[in-house]
C-alpha cells in the first residue's frame, strides 16, 4: 500500500505565496496525454467497487462503511465522468517528470490544506499560481 505524505497545513493568508512558489518550482516542460490518468481512475473505481461489494456482503455497520455503501453511485458517476473528460482532453502541459502539471498542482493544493479544499482555498491557490 502506498503511503501518502499528508503535507503541512498552509494557512489561508499564506496560500497565494505558497502557490506562487509551487509555480516557480514546477515549470511545465512539454506535454502529455491524460489517457493514463483516465485509466488509473477506472482501475481505482473497479477496486472501490470490489471493496464496496465485500462490505455489503459482510454487513459491516461501521459509519464509514455505511457512507461508502450509500454513496458509491456518486463516486462511480463522477469518477467515470472525470475519466472520460481526461481521455478526451488531448495533450496538456507536463512537468519534466512527464506528469501532467495540473495533476501536480491539484496534489499540492490538497496537501496544503491537509485534504481540505474549498472554494476560497482553490481561488487563492489558482491566483497565486498564475
Amino acid at each position: 500500500m502506498e503511503v501518502i505524505d499528508p503535507g503541512v497545513y498552509i494557512k489561508t493568508d499564506q496560500l497565494e505565496r505558497f502557490a506562487c512558489n509551487v509555480a516557480l518550482s514546477e515549470m511545465p516542460d512539454g506535454r502529455t496525454g491524460m489517457g493514463r490518468t483516465a485509466g488509473e481512475i477506472r482501475r481505482a473505481l473497479r477496486r472501490l467497487k470490489t471493496r464496496t461489494e465485500a462490505l455489503s456482503a459482510a454487513g459491516d455497520a461501521a459509519p464509514s462503511a455505511q457512507w461508502l455503501l450509500d454513496n458509491w453511485y456518486v463516486a462511480q458517476r463522477v469518477g467515470l465522468c472525470a475519466a472520460d473528460s481526461l481521455r478526451r482532453s488531448g495533450r496538456v502541459p507536463a512537468l519534466e517528470s512527464g506528469e501532467a502539471a495540473v495533476y501536480s498542482l491539484a496534489r499540492a493544493l490538497v496537501k496544503a490544506g491537509l485534504g481540505a479544499v474549498d472554494e476560497r482555498r482553490l481561488e487563492l491557490f489558482v491566483t497565486g499560481y498564475q
